[in-house]
C-alpha cells in the first residue's frame, strides 16, 4: 500500500495563492472596466487605474489618497534636459508593482484555502501514479495532507510510505 497525503509551506503557497487571488480580481474588474478585449495600452492603463482603486479600497492607509501620492513621488524622478532644466520621469510600471505587492501583503488567507492547496497536491499526485499504472490505483491511500517549512529555494517535499504485504499481512 502506498500512502501519502497532500503537503503545504504556509509561507511560500500563501503568497502563491494571496497573489493568485490579487490577480484574479484585478483582471476581473479590468474584464468590468471593458467589457470587451482591448488593445495592449488600454489594458495596461486599465489594470493600473484597478490596483490604485483597490489600493484605495483596502484601508492600508487612513488617507490612501495621500498615501498614494507619497508612493508616486518614490517612483518619479527628475532627470535634467537641455532647455529646460529637469524633466520628470515617473516609473508607472514599477509604482504598479509595489501597490499590488501591497494588495497582496494585506490580502486575507485561510487554512481552508492552505488545506485546499495541499489535497489538490495529493489527488494530482495520485492521479499520475494512477494514470501511469491504473492497476495500483486500489493499492494508494491519500492520508491527512501536512504543513512543513523549507529553507529559501528548496522544494515542497511530500512524504510517501509504502507498506508490503504477503499473504494479506501488512509489513
Amino acid at each position: 500500500m502506498l500512502q501519502f497525503g497532500g503537503v503545504v509551506d504556509p509561507a511560500a503557497d500563501g503568497v502563491a495563492l494571496r497573489t493568485a487571488s490579487v490577480e484574479t480580481e484585478i483582471e476581473r474588474r479590468i474584464a468590468t472596466l471593458t467589457g470587451e478585449e482591448t488593445d495592449g495600452a488600454m489594458y495596461t492603463e486599465n489594470r493600473f487605474e484597478v490596483i490604485e482603486q483597490m489600493y484605495r479600497e483596502s484601508e492600508i492607509t487612513a488617507d490612501p489618497n495621500a498615501s498614494l501620492a507619497e508612493i508616486r513621488d518614490e517612483y518619479t524622478s527628475s532627470a535634467a534636459t537641455d532647455a529646460s532644466g529637469a524633466e520628470e520621469k515617473f516609473d508607472a510600471l514599477a509604482y504598479a508593482e509595489h501597490l499590488r505587492r501591497l494588495l497582496v501583503d494585506r490580502q486575507p488567507l485561510s487554512d481552508q484555502e492552505l488545506s485546499e492547496l495541499a489535497a489538490a497536491r495529493a489527488a494530482n499526485a495520485r492521479e499520475a501514479i494512477v494514470t501511469a499504472s491504473p492497476e495500483l490505483g486500489a493499492r494508494i491511500e491519500v492520508v491527512e495532507s501536512t504543513t512543513v517549512s523549507r529553507g529559501e529555494g528548496e522544494p515542497v517535499r511530500m512524504q510517501m510510505v509504502l507498506t508490503a504485504s504477503t499473504a494479506g499481512v501488512e509489513q
